[in-house]
């Protein structure tokens, strides 16, 4: 039994941006709340994008947009332990790094373990496997790692420009179990596909098999029936070959009666 395999997309964007609107800004601070939403929000449109671009066998969109987005909403991510990396006198930029923690929700957990299980067979991923690949700390059904971030405001003062540096493992952890949970239904409609082919399949074979064993039954009652006449035919001529047998030793009979008589 074959499931469709998605390959994982690894994020290559060395440098993602976006901005938020906020009230007129001259500068700003790594804990500051637009510019972590900015940077979050990067994250989460990283992995939207590369679920996204999941192709299906047929070369079609694997996902739909909606389960797409309504998968990642369940997956809680943060910026916790913010601090200050570096800051340049010179630019209003700031540089910073913060401990980024995803947490999935435990029935979510175990729909992608459970995914995993079916796609992979025996040595099956799962997510605690995925998070060591990454190189994620895991408590409980949290993984953070650090990552780096810088935070500008732009010249108006009006929004936050944001830039998350470097390979995003925890968008790669994101994306692989997501991509997991979203499998899950998929994988149960061609179960019940295959199921159905199969039941489908042994109810033909019982139909064939009935219509078989009618066939025969009427092959076996016209022997029998020819059988029968024939049975009959032969009994009749052997009656009428006896009958024949019988007036000609009578005839016989009479002729040497007569002979000896004369």
């Amino acid at each position: 039994m074959r499931y469709p395999k998605i390959l994982l997309l690894p994020v290559f964007a060395l440098c993602m941006t976006g901005c938020d609107k906020v009230k007129q800004l001259t500068s700003t601070s790594c804990s500051d709340a637009s510019g972590v939403a900015v940077a979050t929000s990067i994250i989460k449109d990283a992995v939207e994008k590369q679920l996204k671009n999941q192709k299906n066998d047929e070369g079609t969109s694997a996902f739909d947009l909606a389960a797409i987005r309504a998968t990642l909403s369940k997956m809680t991510l943060s910026f916790e332990s913010i601090r200050t990396s570096k800051t340049d006198p010179n630019s209003t930029k700031v540089f910073c790094t913060a401990n980024a923690k995803v947490v999935l929700p435990v029935d979510f957990m175990n729909t992608a373990n459970s995914s995993f299980s079916t796609i992979d067979g025996d040595n099956a991923r799962t997510v605690s496997v995925i998070a060591s690949k990454y190189e994620l700390t895991t408590n409980a059904n949290a993984f953070s790692k650090d990552l780096d971030y810088d935070l500008q405001p732009t010249d108006d003062g009006k929004s936050i420009f944001a830039e998350v540096q470097e390979e995003n493992a925890l968008s790669n952890f994101m994306q692989e179990v997501a991509d997991a949970v979203l499998e899950k239904p998929i994988i149960e409609a061609q179960r019940a596909r295959e199921a159905k082919a199969v039941a489908d399949a042994k109810q033909q074979q019982a139909s064939m098999q009935a219509q078989a064993n009618q066939q025969n039954e009427q092959a076996q009652n016209q022997i029998s029936q020819e059988q029968q006449v024939d049975q009959a035919q032969f009994n009749q001529q052997t009656v009428d070959n006896q009958r024949q047998l019988a007036d000609q030793q009578s005839k016989i009979q009479q002729q040497v009666s007569r002979f000896m008589n004369n």
